[in-house]
């Protein structure tokens, strides 16, 4: 809780939304994240969701957003706490934080020993919504 009282945690997904499901993802990967001082939660949007949805829990961490969308990419800069980055391949979700995890550490934003909360859609290819939270250590 912060010093004025507010609590992040009691403003989680409205189970009423149609996108409940990824929104309890977001919220939860902010949560797990904050938990185990994770250096990053990252995600990957075609339309914007889970970027708007990560940033609207404020985590201690470092939120990056993957898309193939440049123009999307342009406008998530002006979302609190997100940083957006291009990325295009069609290949499985497991390559596909692979590539990921690849370009945050050349670019130095995360390190070997760092934990990473990842978000994704499963399968990747679909470009459903975020249904899916893993918990990554770099390499």
């Amino acid at each position: 809780m912060h010093a004025d009282g507010y609590n992040k945690w009691n403003n989680g997904p409205n189970p009423e939304s149609p996108a409940f499901l990824a929104g309890a993802i977001c919220f939860n990967a902010v949560k797990i994240s904050d938990s185990v001082d994770a250096r990053a939660v990252i995600g990957i949007t075609q339309a914007g969701y889970t970027a708007h949805k990560l940033s609207s829990f404020r985590p201690k961490s470092k939120v990056f957003i993957f898309s193939g969308n440049k123009f999307l990419i342009h406008q998530l800069s002006l979302v609190w706490g997100v940083t957006s980055l291009f990325y295009d391949r069609d290949v499985t979700t497991s390559e596909t934080f692979a590539d990921m995890h690849h370009v945050l550490k050349t670019r130095n934003h995360v390190k070997s020993g760092d934990v990473l909360i990842n978000t994704a859609s499963m399968p990747f290819i679909a470009k459903a919504r975020t249904n899916m939270l893993k918990i990554s250590i770099v390499e």
